[in-house]
C-alpha cells in the first residue's frame, strides 16, 4: 500500500542525506548517477545486483528523485506520492475530502457555486464552505 508525503523532493534529498553513507569508501556498494542519460543507479558490487531509475525524457533530471527510486526499488519498500491538493469547486457531490484534518463530504454547491455545502463525517454537522479553498481528495 502506498503513503503520502507533503513534499517529495525534499522527501527524496532527505532520503539521500540519511543513506548516502553506505557509499562512502565501500567496496560493497556504488552509485552512478549519469544526468546527461537521466540515470541513476545503485550497485552492489558483492551480490552483483543492481537497481536504477530512469527519468522521463520529458521531465527534468533531479538526482535526489532518482536515488529515491532506485534505493526504494533496492530495500523492496513503496515509493511514496505527493499529496495533490484541489480545490474544493473541482470535486463533484458525494466525493470525500480532508480539510483540517477532517474528512468531510461533498453534499452540493450554492447556486452561484461560490460556496458548497458539506457533511463533517467525524462530527456529523453540515455548514458551507468556500468552493475556493485547496482540500486533499479522498480517492476511493
Amino acid at each position: 500500500m502506498g503513503y503520502y508525503v507533503k513534499d517529495l523532493k525534499n522527501w527524496c534529498k532527505a532520503l539521500y542525506e540519511d543513506s548516502y553513507e553506505m557509499f562512502e569508501n565501500s567496496e560493497r556498494w556504488g552509485l552512478i548517477v549519469n544526468s546527461m542519460l537521466g540515470v541513476v543507479m545503485i550497485v552492489d558490487v558483492l551480490k552483483g545486483k543492481s537497481w536504477a531509475a530512469k527519468c522521463h525524457p520529458e521531465d527534468t533530471f533531479n538526482m535526489y528523485i532518482g536515488y529515491a527510486i532506485a534505493y526504494c526499488r533496492m530495500r523492496n519498500i513503496p515509493m511514496p506520492e505527493e499529496k495533490k491538493l484541489v480545490k474544493l469547486s473541482d470535486l463533484d457531490t458525494n466525493d470525500e475530502f480532508i480539510y483540517n484534518g477532517s474528512k468531510r463530504r461533498v453534499l452540493g454547491f450554492t447556486k452561484a457555486l461560490t460556496e458548497c455545502i458539506v457533511r463533517d463525517l467525524g462530527q456529523g454537522g453540515v455548514f458551507f464552505m468556500s468552493s475556493n479553498v485547496d482540500v486533499e481528495k479522498v480517492e476511493d
